[in-house]
């Protein structure tokens, strides 16, 4: 009997399958099993492949141990030029393995959920459920149920044309507080004033359990929070557009992974040049481009901004959070009756010794005797603003600054762009007299300076130089 480790290639992109097989004719033309493999030859046709035996072994059990161990080293399960989809080898643990989605190359896999490689791109939000960010709808013409894509293009021209609707619009999960099971009600349920029906998580929330590496639902007093086991599951995630498909990813900040692809301009933070509106007609939120087009639905109020115009209140009876409109007369009413007051109503950020940010009442004594004592401090006293080519911004100390600059910062809260003959240059604020002197274009029309009786003032920029010679400086960044 022959044991032997083999790997196929596709001749015409270069994709590969590794796999194990034994046989007593090493000529019995085993072409492999797997599921995307076969895809490939349907697609591709068998005799653009090529297969090649790798390496033999005297045992089966050695040949099912090599082949885990070659596709976990070579991460052929991350690797979108690889067909392999399984962690390899005879036995197959089905409780500790979970399909998941690579956000960047879309290739699902089954994964060993107890692999620390597995757990970390998890965390960073590289692999995902492959259902996420997928919904059923309901088809209002044939009556059929869709799966389909819930932000992409084509479903939100659908949902606008009334093709579709959400197959439990209207509906959601409730607790019975009568029967002790979950229910499946609508939202105008009359028992939902009257109590009987209540959220079904309500008390509980959900962790990520940075042992296991899974989300649960925990009850907000579960200990193991304080212990910092269970950490929030978008804790220090941000969301950021893949440049070359304009996907949306939810990626870990903070992971030397994001700040490559950030660096190399493969993603960018997903709000950039986007505003959060709300959109009348269609009644519902979305993020749209910051141009003169979003800003002219404004004015003819098709958007509205969500914010515009309010604010958040602390209702003094029950201690609930109100967003209110400021100029409607209710609110003013409220507020003069000493009904509710601002959420952050004589509250500041400080800073600790340990560099912790805490929110203190400023009219507190053991505020006021906190900042005699210099236990705290002012959020960014004393320190300098950065900021990155990116647009990824920052505060240093002074003394950080020059070890800053040469992890490519910049000082100040802005870069500027500017533009001749087809060309385009991101340059900082000190840099723009001698490009604008060198006939080089600009989105502004001016900048802050500082007059030498310290007044702050905006200067056009065929002025600048002029303002230097007279003792003016560009305004500082120190806070």
């Amino acid at each position: 009997m022959y044991h032997y480790f083999y790997k196929i290639t596709n001749l015409i992109n270069e994709c590969y399958y590794v796999g194990i097989h034994s046989t007593e004719n090493l000529d019995d033309k085993y072409a492999g099993s797997g599921a995307a493999l076969r895809k490939a030859y349907k697609k591709y046709k068998k005799e653009n492949f090529k297969k090649e035996i790798l390496k033999f072994f005297n045992t089966r059990e050695e040949l099912s141990e090599y082949e885990k161990q070659y596709i976990k080293e070579n991460q052929c399960l991350v690797d979108s030029s690889c067909y392999n989809i399984y962690p390899g080898g005879d036995a197959h643990d089905i409780v500790n393995h979970v399909t998941l989605k690579n956000v960047l190359n879309g290739k699902t896999a089954t994964y060993d959920n107890r692999d620390e490689y597995v757990i970390q791109l998890r965390k960073d939000g590289v692999l995902v459920s492959p259902s996420k960010g997928m919904k059923v709808y309901r088809n209002i013409i044939t009556g059929e149920t869709e799966v389909l894509q819930k932000r992409s293009k084509e479903t939100i021209l659908r949902l606008e044309k009334g093709e579709i609707e959400p197959i439990n619009k209207g509906k959601t999960t409730y607790f019975n507080l009568e029967t002790g099971l979950k229910e499946f009600a609508s939202t105008d349920d009359p028992r939902i004033k009257e109590g009987i029906l209540v959220g079904h998580t309500k008390g509980f929330i959900p962790y990520f359990n940075t042992i296991t590496g899974k989300c649960e639902c925990v009850s907000v007093d579960d200990p193991r929070i304080k212990e910092g086991i269970l950490i929030s599951p978008n804790k220090n995630k941000g969301q950021f557009t893949e440049v070359s498909t304009g996907k949306r990813l939810a990626l870990l900040t903070t992971s030397e992974e994001t700040k490559r692809l950030l660096t190399e301009g493969k993603i960018v933070p997903f709000s950039k040049g986007k505003i959060s509106v709300y959109d009348n007609e269609n009644k519902c939120y979305r993020q749209v481009e910051n141009n003169k087009d979003s800003k002219e639905k404004i004015k003819l109020g098709i958007y509205a901004r969500p914010t515009a115009g309010k604010a958040c209140y602390i209702d003094k009876e029950s201690g609930k959070k109100l967003h209110l409109d400021i100029n409607d007369a209710e609110t003013k009413r409220l507020l003069a009756e000493g009904k509710i007051e601002s959420v952050n109503l004589n509250k500041t950020v400080f800073r600790t010794k340990d560099d912790k940010k805490v929110l203190l009442n400023i009219n507190d004594e053991e505020t006021k005797r906190m900042l005699e004592s210099k236990e705290i401090f002012g959020l960014v006293k004393g320190r300098v603003k950065i900021i990155k080519i990116t647009g990824e911004k920052s505060i240093c100390y002074p003394e950080e600054l020059e070890e800053k600059k040469k992890e490519g910062w910049f000082p100040g809260t802005r870069l500027y762009k500017c533009y001749k003959d087809n060309q385009e240059k991101i340059i900082k604020k000190e840099d723009i007299v001698d490009y604008y002197e060198d006939k080089w274009s600009f989105d502004i029309k001016s900048i802050r300076m500082v007059r030498p009786d310290k007044v702050r003032v905006m200067v056009d920029l065929n002025k600048i130089r002029n303002r230097l010679q007279k003792g003016w400086s560009y305004h500082k960044d120190f806070v």
